[in-house]
């Protein structure tokens, strides 16, 4: 049986096989270099594992689609392996209080996946070029950080205590948050006793603002008499 194997092996579709195997090898593992410099936990193996495996499932579909005759459908296997890299991807991404990193890894592992089964269907200058823009990007050579300004804000429960009238102390309040560029998504009022009142400000805030500067003009205020950061996200 193994000379049978070997006997209908065509020169031309080895070299095929090869240079396909080359090329992905070469491609993905550019991805995975770019990881391992930034100390990415996922590196050059793991980007050559995934792609390679990519490569080998859509040769086998286009091996299985041309001995049955193109009876079947040459994506199936594919989809189903692209489901699964989800997986492999979502154990990448890490989230801690303020943050999630992991990301671009993640997004990283999905696109060699689909880089192997790129150049196992035949579609290679799109491979390459899709895999240069890739790097060039994750390099940031264009340097967008620098040219868009991205502003990121995070929430702020603020809790204030106050012996004044309710309606008059929340309005300056909500005045001075617009002042600071801040939104307000959520006021809690309690009563603590016939004098005094407890109200917390759930707002939007840019992470650029100071926070401790928002407490100082909250003090400030004669109905307030004391303010509190309670979280910050």
């Amino acid at each position: 049986m193994i000379q049978e194997v070997f006997k209908n092996l065509d020169v031309k579709i080895i070299m095929e096989i090869i240079f396909k195997t080359v090329l992905c090898v070469a491609l993905v593992g550019f991805i995975g270099y770019n990881r391992e410099k930034k100390g990415m936990v996922v590196g050059i193996r793991t980007h050559v594992v995934v792609g390679l495996a990519g490569l080998l499932i859509q040769l086998t579909s286009l091996e299985y689609y041309r001995l049955n005759g193109g009876n079947n459908d040459v994506f199936r296997l594919a989809g189903q392996y692209i489901s699964g890299i989800g997986f492999l991807g979502a154990g990448t991404i890490l989230k801690d209080k303020r943050s999630v990193k992991g990301l671009t890894t993640a997004a990283s592992i999905c696109l060699v996946a689909i880089i192997g089964l790129a150049v196992g269907s035949g579609i290679y200058i799109s491979s390459i070029v899709i895999t240069c823009v890739a790097y060039l990007f994750l390099n940031d050579v264009f340097k967008f950080k620098k040219i868009i300004t991205i502003k990121r804000n995070s929430h702020a429960h603020i809790e204030i205590e106050t012996s004044g009238y309710i309606m008059t102390t929340v309005e300056a309040i909500k005045d001075m948050f617009r002042n600071f560029g801040a939104d307000i998504i959520s006021i809690e009022v309690s009563k603590q006793s016939t004098e005094k009142t407890r109200i917390r400000f759930k707002v939007n805030l840019d992470d650029e603002l100071d926070i401790n500067e928002i407490l100082a003009e909250i003090i400030a205020f004669d109905e307030v008499n004391k303010a509190e950061l309670i979280e910050h996200k």
